[in-house]
């Protein structure tokens, strides 16, 4: 059966999450290493993400939706152990609950590059077909997640998602809410429902709900870049809507870099948005959180549409190729040098990023600093001097 063909003819796409203890239960920091040795064989199996042939489904599906003709609705429902199993119980909404706990540790787990197939030769044949998209589609598994957990306790958002706008209920809560809308849907990438409530009121597209966030902010943490197009749109002025910062100083363009959204990335900068702007706490910019994730070709995005190389964080000193070479992000040492870093700058604590990545034994990011500074690149401390004869 052609499942891409039928997936093509639907509107939305409906996950179905069945809650699983050994993921719900998973340690915070064993998830956002994606280790899942801790999930049984027979778990793994339930989740979609994990199975080669429902990837092909979540891909075609996702595909549509940076279309803008779909959108991924996912619910992760438990049973509430406390309340009698009854036919009434659960007609009435009091037997179900939302496990919130599974979705957020399946946004910080889930590798699609994981996945697993019953005949190896399926696994390998999917696999190569889906090639570097994987990157793309764990990020819009992990958006799919985000957009669970925005529109919890908003069954009336899920409802519009899924083209049920007339239903008497939601259109009596698109229009007595609308700001608090507008927001859930576009952190969901529902476009249908983020056109409806603008064709109301344009202005909803500047109005500032949680933490100073508007929903141009909310669209960019998701990469929902066809939503970010309708608000810039809708905007009265598109560079200010572009440059509004959250109350952690926090941009559109910022969160689209520090989460490796390209397409998000490229739209906030033709529409004007400040490609230096550091957040409130230390500086960081565009660059630096793409760096420090290494997102190369965010990176590479922010480099060649003319960002400021060499920009220092407030606090700490620390510029872009600091913390690539910190972190040892080779591909994203490279690039930066192509573009002139400087590798002689010294943070707070005296060091440069060869001082860093040797103290970080980084090896490779080492040899390449090292090979800059042959080119007549690189200026040393006098602490890397000192390590140099050691």
């Amino acid at each position: 059966m052609n499942f891409t063909a039928v997936i093509k003819r639907c509107t939305s796409f409906f996950l179905v999450c069945q809650s699983l203890h050994s993921v719900s239960n998973m340690d915070r920091q064993l998830a956002l290493k994606k280790d899942i040795s801790q999930i049984p064989d027979q778990d793994r199996k339930k989740i979609a993400f994990y199975r080669v042939w429902c990837l092909v489904e979540i891909a075609a599906a996702c595909e549509m939706v940076k279309l803008g003709k779909m959108n991924i609705v996912m619910k992760c429902i438990s049973l509430k152990e406390d309340v009698p199993k009854t036919s009434a119980n659960l007609l009435g909404g009091k037997l179900l609950a939302e496990n919130q706990r599974m979705i957020e540790r399946m946004s910080q787990l889930v590798d699609v590059r994981n996945a697993d197939a019953t005949v190896e030769a399926d696994r390998v044949k999917i696999m190569n077909k889906l090639g570097k998209s994987c990157v793309e589609l764990n990020r819009m598994v992990r958006a799919t997640c985000l957009a669970v957990r925005s529109a919890v306790g908003c069954p009336q958002i899920i409802a519009a998602a899924c083209g049920d706008l007339k239903i008497p209920s939601v259109a009596t809560f698109l229009k007595d809410d609308p700001h608090r809308a507008c927001y859930i849907a576009a952190g969901g990438g529902f476009l249908n429902v983020v056109e409806h409530l603008l064709n109301q009121d344009n202005t909803l597209a500047e109005h500032k709900f949680k933490e100073g966030r508007t929903a141009l902010v909310r669209a960019s943490i998701g990469g929902h870049v066809m939503i970010v197009k309708c608000l810039l749109h809708k905007s009265q002025d598109k560079r200010k809507a572009c440059n509004v910062s959250d109350i952690s100083g926090m941009t559109p363009l910022l969160y689209a870099s520090a989460n490796g959204h390209v397409d998000v990335m490229r739209v906030l900068i033709d529409a004007g948005a400040d490609m230096n702007h550091g957040d409130r706490a230390s500086g960081s910019t565009a660059l630096i959180e793409a760096c420090s994730k290494s997102h190369l070709e965010a990176v590479n995005l922010l480099l060649k549409s003319g960002v400021l190389v060499n920009q220092e964080t407030n606090k700490s000193r620390e510029t872009a190729l600091i913390v690539a070479a910190k972190c040892g992000h080779v591909d994203v040492i490279r690039s930066l040098l192509k573009y002139r870093a400087n590798t002689s700058h010294h943070d707070e604590t005296n060091r440069t990023a060869l001082s860093w990545a040797r103290l970080r034994e980084h090896k490779e990011a080492v040899n390449i600093l090292r090979t800059a500074a042959g080119r007549g690149l690189l200026v040393r401390s006098i602490s890397d001097e000192e390590e140099c004869h050691t």
